[in-house]
């Protein structure tokens, strides 16, 4: 049926007394409006009254249905809420974070200056370090073995492993090298740290390296052979785990493996010495061949042969001592 002459059926229908037609000349109005093809008075049920309608026919159904329908709202006005307070949080945690880093780099800067300070002042005085110097130090190890990490965990393992190594050397240029020992241990733990957040890095692998090396010294000075070859067959590996590229890759391992090889013969152990140290001079000798106007790679031959004959000459190897003098 057209939708006015519904329009007029319904008006006429309608539970309402108030909203029908008050007469039936009112209703022969529409009726002639109809016919004539002119809009009638009574307008369509709005989609209100229709929900209205239906709410009363089904109350228990309509009732849960608004129930759903508040809870929705609710729910939706609770997530835009907890967004907003989210939003407001991280902003409040990254301007705090933002000062707690700027803090730390201030704090890091006068840690660095005091020390720095004070190790120049304990150096130029030329004396054994005293109780009060050794005080200090002890505090300062325990300040960087603390030392918070902030939102950089990588810059503030650095920061911690070069105050090891700064502290570190001034107990080895004292003499003291027990201390010195613990600071390049304390430092080699850190860049393993490291190293595992960043690998690959050869800033990294150098410094452990170096590491290596002044740890090796430490223990040659304590007469503590075991754990120096530990280290030198550690910083072998780590060579022979570099990749190709790596600056001084096969230098530094012909280098570490032939003081290896002098080293097993001062402790009589002179089999895999002996094969260490030819094996290192004959890759030297190699690379000589390779580059015959390296100038730098010619003085690590000298020292390298000078070394070997010190050993020779330690065994008692008169011919081969020769040789390597020649």
């Amino acid at each position: 049926a057209p939708a006015d002459l519904r329009t007029i059926v319904l008006k006429c229908l309608h539970t309402s007394p108030a909203r029908r037609y008050r007469s039936a000349g009112e209703l022969a109005d529409d009726l002639e409006r109809f016919l004539a093809g002119k809009p009638v008075i009574p307008r369509p049920i709005s989609q209100m009254e229709q929900l209205a309608k239906w709410a009363r026919r089904r109350p228990v159904t309509a009732t849960l249905a608004g129930l759903a329908a508040m809870m929705l709202v609710l729910a939706a006005t609770g997530v835009a809420y907890h967004v907003m307070e989210l939003t407001r949080a991280n902003a409040e945690i990254r301007r705090s974070r933002d000062i707690a880093d700027e803090a730390m780099a201030l704090a890091g800067r006068s840690m660095e200056r005091l020390t720095g300070a004070s190790i120049k002042r304990m150096l130029l005085r030329g004396e054994p370090l005293d109780a009060g110097d050794r005080a200090y130090l002890q505090q300062v190890v325990e300040e960087l073995e603390r030392w918070p990490l902030g939102s950089d965990p990588l810059a503030g393992l650095r920061f911690r492993a070069s105050g090891f190594r700064r502290v570190a050397e001034l107990f080895y240029s004292v003499g003291d090298y027990e201390d010195a020992l613990d600071c390049y241990r304390r430092e080699l733990a850190t860049l393993a740290a490291i190293e595992k957040r960043s690998p690959g890095d050869p800033e990294i692998l150098r410094a452990r390296l170096s590491g290596h090396y002044l740890q090796r010294h430490c223990l040659y000075h304590l007469r503590r052979p075991d754990e120096a070859i530990a280290s030198s067959r550690e910083a072998i590996a780590l060579l022979e785990a570099a990749p190709e590229g790596f600056p001084r890759r096969e230098r530094d391992l012909i280098d570490t493996r032939l003081h290896l090889g002098i080293f097993l013969h001062e402790q009589q152990q002179p089999e895999e010495g002996s094969r260490l140290i030819e094996a290192a001079l004959a890759e030297l000798a190699e690379l000589r061949r390779q580059q015959p106007d390296n100038a730098d790679l010619a003085v690590q031959e000298v020292h390298s042969l000078y070394n070997a004959q010190l050993s020779d000459y330690a065994a008692g190897r008169t011919e081969a001592r020769r040789e390597k003098i020649d």
